[in-house]
């Protein structure tokens, strides 16, 4: 069903009508210059707050051409920049895009916030195409989340178990029923969380940290296990049965990732004294073990290990010093590295960019996490990594807009590379 937000207040309660019916998979919307100057006007005082809201309501996309975004300091630049694209658009038809004034900007700018309507830039009329097919597919399917998993990392084998796992505990502990698939490239493994009409993302995400409190008790205390289990709404008959099964394949995962670790972290070291015996002294040599037992994780803490906590990486400010002459480290850092990570090695900006999506991605950082291996997966279809592209774009762009061209001072200079030449912003 398509509606035309270029029409009269009478047209827009309809509008209203349909969204507020429950029926619906979804919402796209495409903002234009025409009908952001019809929201701000006086006619639709009545009926823009009751529109939006219900679009908020729903899932949605809200495409408006990046041009808008535009703050004062490149207000010449927007003066001179070009109308949205003439490429034909599927979705909505062609369409244009001027800049608007500043107090149109404004009124249109705080009424999508108010509402929190998710609001995806974009340049050209392709991106839309690719981006409205693909919501619409992730919500025919109800994807919930997507997790990558690049070929060769550490721990990739287990990797399936323990999203195994996960989909076993959301029936017992969460009563949310969802289907697992996976898909492989070239470089990597894609697995995809979906489920049924009432499951949300937010009900998975919400029972990652549970999933992860109640495998640690398995291995360290399987009747506290068996009772948090209960707590969490496991029934109690059926709770020492999951115990059990959870614990039998926990121990044996911690096994073999205790073998796994030994065997990477013996081949990381001939690699390094290999490479590093002639440039470093003795005691050097010996300090690199150092480097590497703070970057490889562990069997203690067997979910993180797998991914589903923050990536492992060298931090600055750690609590370990270890003195290694700064012309070698970089190379140290990039041979573990490769090791640990498989077969894509991630760049500065693109670790920087997922411990962004951490720290502010939400109930959305396992999907855009997802959506940064996927935009440096080169075996990607191009349709996957304009979505992903967007998807980061889109994030970055509302943080922006939230805190200015201050996201990209406090992420340093790798992240405003990766911001400002992989995303384009």
């Amino acid at each position: 069903m398509k509606k035309r937000l270029e029409s009269g207040a009478p047209n827009w309660q309809t509008i209203i009508d349909i969204l507020g019916s429950g029926q619906l998979l979804g919402v796209l919307v495409k903002l234009n210059t025409r009908s952001m100057e019809r929201m701000i006007s006086p006619a639709y005082a009545e009926v823009r707050e009751a529109m939006f809201a219900g679009i908020g309501a729903n899932p949605h996309i809200l495409f408006v051409h990046e041009s808008f975004f535009w703050d004062a300091a490149r207000s010449e630049q927007a003066q001179d920049a070009p109308a949205a694209d003439s490429d034909h658009d599927d979705w909505f038809g062609d369409d244009y895009f001027k800049p608007l004034s500043a107090d149109v900007t404004r009124l249109v700018s705080e009424l999508l916030e108010r509402h929190h309507i998710h609001v995806v830039p974009y340049q050209r009329n392709v991106e839309i195409n690719v981006l409205a097919g693909d919501f619409v597919d992730q919500q025919q399917r109800n994807v919930l989340f997507r997790f990558y998993v690049p070929k060769g990392r550490i721990f990739a084998r287990e990797t399936e178990t323990i999203l195994g796992l996960f989909r076993d505990y959301l029936t017992a502990a969460g009563n949310v029923q969802v289907q697992q698939t996976s898909h492989t490239t070239a470089t990597g493994t894609i697995y995809e969380f979906s489920g049924g009409d009432a499951v949300t993302t937010e009900q998975v995400s919400n029972q990652i940290a549970s999933f992860s409190e109640v495998m640690d008790l398995c291995v360290r205390d399987p009747d506290l296990a068996e009772r948090r289990l209960v707590e969490l709404g496991a029934e109690k008959g059926q709770a020492g049965e999951v115990v059990d099964r959870y614990t039998k394949q926990l121990r044996r995962l911690a096994i073999d990732i205790r073998h796994e670790r030994q065997t990477v972290t013996l081949r990381i070291r001939q690699r390094l004294e290999n490479e590093l015996a002639e440039l470093l002294p003795a005691r050097d040599i010996e300090a690199l073990q150092s480097v590497i037992d703070m970057i490889i994780p562990d069997e203690q803490s067997v979910i993180q290990s797998l991914g589903m906590g923050p990536i492992a990486s060298i931090r600055s400010g750690s609590a370990l010093t270890v003195n290694i002459r700064p012309q070698f480290f970089n190379q140290v850092q990039g041979i573990i590295a490769q090791e640990v990570s498989g077969t894509i090695n991630l760049t500065p900006g693109a670790i920087r960019m997922i411990e962004l999506v951490e720290s502010a991605g939400g109930d959305q950082a396992q999907n855009l996490r997802a959506a940064i291996y996927e935009l440096e997966d080169t075996s990607t279809s191009t349709e996957r990594q304009l979505s992903a592209k967007a998807k980061l774009k889109t994030f970055a762009f509302n943080l922006m807009r939230k805190g200015g061209e201050k996201l990209l001072d406090v992420g340093g200079e790798a992240l405003a590379a990766y911001i400002k030449g992989t995303l384009g912003l």
